[in-house]
């Protein structure tokens, strides 16, 4: 589950590094419920972990920052 929560974490600092970047208005609202689904099951899964007795991490992955770095890199490029 640990190992899931960081998933989640760094999947969603790709999503609102996209609600930042994007300027199209349909990609905006799929981010934008994308994001609300992570954050979601975020909670769940700190709820679950904190039952559990885990510490909870919120800093994720080095792959949270690839993720935000992919998606300014794209808006540089493609706009």
């Amino acid at each position: 589950l640990k190992a899931l929560h960081t998933g989640v974490v760094d999947a969603r600092e790709g999503y609102r590094k996209a609600i930042e970047k994007t300027r199209d208005p349909d990609a905006l609202r799929y981010f934008r419920v994308v994001d609300s689904l992570h954050a979601d099951a975020l909670a769940d899964l700190d709820r679950v972990l904190t039952a559990r007795g885990e510490a909870v991490d919120e800093e994720g992955s080095m792959m949270g920052v690839v993720h935000k770095a992919v998606i300014s890199v794209r808006s540089a490029v493609v706009g």
